[in-house]
């Protein structure tokens, strides 16, 4: 069974992965310097602004566990 749930401050290291790595994957090659696309992943998808992120009560990340 899925369970959908909100997303846990202990979580926020997978959830910065998984953000860094799907934004690579879809718009790295738009990146003509390497060092641009890494500067952004690291403002962008930081653990601790996804930590920042989930003690907001009005931001809600949603997490699919089966």
């Amino acid at each position: 069974m899925i369970e959908i749930r909100r997303a846990k401050i202990n979580e926020a290291a997978c959830i910065s992965l998984l953000g860094r790595i799907t934004f690579s994957e879809t718009f790295g090659h738009l990146f003509s310097d390497k060092q641009d696309l890494l500067n952004y992943l690291d403002q962008t998808f930081s653990v601790d602004k996804i930590e920042n992120s989930l003690t907001k009560t009005k931001f809600v990340l949603a997490c699919f566990c089966e």
